[in-house]
């Protein structure tokens, strides 16, 4: 049997059902109000294209699977200064890697 990394491990359930979540029209109002948010946006670098509203700076993509690896080493890619939006396709990756970076002391 094979133990996995702690950092690469899936959050339990009862931490996913408290990442708050924001509706696509919701960040579209958060990014034009101008208060600080980085979108981190977990799908494969092909999956949707980049979210043209959110300025450059303010947009990180990384893979989902690759943000959990990456453990607390995600600080260098993604600044814990500034509230964190994840980005997914259907809703549950975000979940899942936004209760991750709860856990390193991000507040997404």
């Amino acid at each position: 049997m094979t133990r996995s990394h702690p950092s690469c491990e899936t959050p339990p359930m009862s931490q996913l059902n408290v990442v708050p979540e924001m509706s696509p029209e919701e960040l579209v109002l958060h990014v034009e109000s101008g208060a600080p948010l980085r979108v981190l946006d977990v799908r494969a670098n092909t999956a949707g294209g980049r979210i043209d509203i959110v300025p450059p700076e303010s947009y990180v993509n990384i893979r989902g699977s690759q943000v959990l690896a990456m453990g607390a080493a995600v600080h260098s890619a993604v600044p814990p200064s500034d509230p964190v939006a994840v980005v997914c396709e259907r809703g549950n990756s975000s979940k899942q890697i936004a209760a991750h970076l709860n856990e390193l002391g991000y507040k997404a």
